[in-house]
């Protein structure tokens, strides 16, 4: 009788407390550990009014949550401790809460970061540990003293110093001696292999660097200048006796490469041949077959022949120094027009389109021909017909295209401007017209005189002194300093000051080098971060490792 009362008060009990917390009845298993004889059995419970946490079963009235999991935890009160766990190594801790608002987990152990100058260095694989996020990096859960973090940077689970060193591939492999700014991975043909190098002392070649100067690339290897050089894309030796003669390769007749000194030797037919000691004995070179340069100085069908007065036309040595469709002729006195010889007679024979000319007195424009303007500054007995010109006009339209004297005017947005007497040297175009531009600046196509010499400068269509004065958004604003720079609408001494959102703030005693800004002010980017237009210092979220974190990783849902 006692046994059913306990049991009806048992149920009684279970479906007040379901009825209390609105908890569905559900009866649940649990793999207990027996705390005497270390065996384990499978025990039901309510899952209402209990749980099941680290192999033992606890009541939900005093413990809430479960700091860990069924098999290896702890019970705990959220209200009241903290749970401190390492997943990973399935290690747990409960810590009873105090009125720090600074205490933070690592791990298993509770910290006070009162100082505001520790976080925790948490990895998958290592076990958590807090470190001084203003010495101290945190690199894939290893914790490293870096001096000044303010420029420390993680490369895989080790910290560099990015003034000196780089991680230019991001793989994990640091390249001392290379700064960051300067860094560059340099990736073989195929992908399978890379390095880093200093874009400023060196070159990529097929995964490796090399230098800019005493080095070469050749083939995806890399050469030593002193006593290599690249033929083809094999690298070959040079002799000590030719280091420093102008060398050449020669293909030789097994396949492989030589170095020769091009200036008494001649490579032809896969053999180095050396030239003669006088003009007389040279040689050159026609089909793989050595010829005496007597006999001529090119070559034409294996035959060397004299191209001073023939040329080589459809493999027939003729009298001229051009072809015209397979006819020699002498382009000073004629020229080639549609495959025919002709002009005959004339000063400078050209061709426009099919027709021939004598540019000496028609320029082609537009494939249209006109007769050369008359220069305005010819002297009475030169010749008025100008022979220096050019086309000016809208080239997307050949109509417009007219010729000019391009000594006595200039071509200005299409327009033929006449210089008036000024030197086309010291003249240049503003708008539709000429300028002398040691006098006048040429500001949004209106001509200013130059009010201030040598320094003057155009803002927004007057003269001001660019020595002394900036033009910020077309506003002339006086320089605080020599290195003043526009922020806005106004000038600013980025020593002092620093542009935010085109408002110049004082820096405020911080760094240049490490200011950012925030708000409506500037912060020290070392000490502190910005999110959203606040500042937080670092270090002081709570069990949060913020080095190389963005605000988008740290508040992101």
């Amino acid at each position: 009788m006692k046994v059913f009362i306990a049991a009806v008060l048992f149920v009684a009990t279970l479906n007040v407390a379901s009825a209390s917390t609105g908890c569905k009845r559900s009866i649940r298993s649990c793999n207990v550990t027996d705390l005497a004889t270390g065996l384990r059995s499978i025990v039901d419970y309510e899952g209402c009014t209990s749980m099941c946490c680290g192999s033992a079963i606890y009541e939900r009235d005093i413990y809430t949550s479960c700091c860990g999991d069924e098999d290896t935890g702890l019970p705990y009160n959220p209200k009241t401790q903290h749970c401190c766990s390492w997943p990973f190594g399935k290690e747990y801790e409960v810590h009873d809460k105090t009125n720090n608002t600074a205490e933070f987990c690592c791990g298993i152990t509770l910290f006070n970061n009162s100082a505001s100058s520790q976080s925790c260095c948490n990895g998958y694989y290592n076990r958590p540990e807090v470190f001084n996020h203003m010495t101290e990096m945190c690199c894939d859960g290893n914790r490293q003293f870096a001096g000044d973090t303010a420029y420390t940077e993680c490369c895989g689970d080790t910290s560099f110093d990015r003034r000196f060193s780089s991680c230019p591939c991001h793989d994990g492999s640091i390249a001392v001696g290379i700064p960051k700014q300067n860094a560059g991975c340099c990736y073989s043909s195929d992908g399978r292999s890379k390095g880093g190098y200093n874009t400023a002392t060196q070159m990529c070649c097929n995964g490796q660097g090399f230098n800019k100067t005493g080095q070469f690339c050749c083939g995806g290897a890399v050469g030593n200048s002193a006593t290599q050089m690249c033929c083809g894309d094999t690298i070959t030796d040079v002799a000590v006796d030719q280091q420093g003669l102008s060398l050449a390769c020669c293909v030789m007749a097994d396949s492989t490469t030589e170095a020769y000194d091009s200036n008494t030797q001649i490579c032809c037919g896969g053999a180095i041949h050396n030239r003669g000691s006088n003009v007389n004995d040279d040689l050159i070179c026609c089909d793989g077959t050595v010829f005496n340069k007597s006999l001529g100085d090119a070559c034409c069908n294996g035959e060397p022949y004299l191209s001073q007065d023939s040329a080589c036309c459809e493999n027939t040595v003729l009298p001229g120094d051009s072809c015209c469709g397979g006819i020699g002729f002498f382009a000073g006195s004629q020229t080639c027009c549609n495959g025919e010889i002709s002009g005959n007679g004339l000063t400078w024979p050209a061709c426009c389109t099919n027709q021939t000319f004598d540019a000496y007195t028609q320029t082609c424009c537009g494939g249209v021909l006109h007769n050369n303007p008359i220069n305005p500054s010819a002297l009475a007995e030169e010749d008025p017909v100008s022979h220096t010109t050019r086309c000016c006009g809208n080239f997307a339209n050949d109509v417009s295209l007219l010729p000019y004297d391009y000594m006595s005017s200039m071509c200005c947005n299409g327009n033929i401007a006449d210089l008036g007497g000024l030197s086309w040297a010291t003249s240049t175009c503003c708008g539709n017209d000429v300028i002398d531009k040691g006098i006048y600046l040429c500001c949004d196509a209106v001509a200013l005189e130059k009010d201030f010499g040598a320094e003057s400068a155009c803002c927004n269509g007057i003269v001001i002194n660019g020595t002394s004065t900036l033009c910020c958004n077309g506003l002339p604003q006086p320089k605080p300093s020599a290195n003043a720079q526009c922020c806005g609408g106004a000038a600013m001494d980025p020593s002092l000051e620093i542009c935010c959102n085109d408002t110049p703030r004082t820096l405020n005693n911080v760094d240049p080098d490490k200011a950012i800004c925030c708000g409506d002010g500037c912060i020290d980017g070392a000490l502190y971060w910005c999110c959203d237009g606040k500042q937080y210092q670092k270090g002081a979220l709570s069990g949060v490792d913020v080095s190389g974190l963005t605000c988008n990783d740290l508040f992101s849902g």
